[in-house]
């Protein structure tokens, strides 16, 4: 049996177990169940950018890996990653292809499997710096700082949406 880390780019694959039962149901949702064909392709050719997106509660920005395991169900009824959305498609979160610190960290951004979400732009890439004791600082890509999250002025608030100082 060949696991999807040993296979190589362009092999295709035939889905023959999930050993994470929430994982094996999320799969199930955008059609992905024990028989199913699918092409292993290159890690480079899924793009990684951060975007913003507008949820039900408030706008939010994920990181590229985040977004390439989110699959949305758009009006069309076809399903897609949400890294391969157009600035504002909207759809319905159909299903997670990650973990449980994935479902936990965008029920953080209120996020979850159901509700509505719109693509408001791909960020080009940044670099946050945030200032450590007002001594030292550290340089944070954006995909880690959507990640942390704190209260500004009794406000929760992610850190890139976070004013300067």
């Amino acid at each position: 049996m060949l696991t999807l880390e040993k296979a190589h780019q362009g092999d295709v694959l035939r889905l023959t177990g999930v050993e994470d039962k929430k994982l094996a149901e999320n799969l199930k949702r955008i059609g992905l169940a024990p028989g199913s064909r699918f092409v292993k392709f290159p890690k480079e050719e899924i793009a990684r950018q951060s975007i913003r997106v507008r949820g039900p509660e408030r706008d939010a920005v994920l990181g590229g890996g985040m977004c390439a395991k989110i699959i949305v169900r758009k009006a069309d009824g076809n399903k897609t990653s949400l890294s391969q959305m157009d600035r504002n498609e909207e759809g319905v979160i159909e299903a997670l292809s990650g973990g449980p610190g994935l479902s936990n960290t965008l029920d953080t951004l209120g996020l979850r499997v159901g509700e509505r979400i719109k693509l408001l732009r791909k960020l080009p890439p940044m670099e946050y710096i945030a200032g450590m004791d007002r001594k030292k600082h550290i340089h944070l890509q954006e995909g880690i700082a959507s990640k942390i999250w704190g209260v500004m002025e009794g406000k929760e608030c992610q850190f890139t949406s976070a004013s300067v100082w």
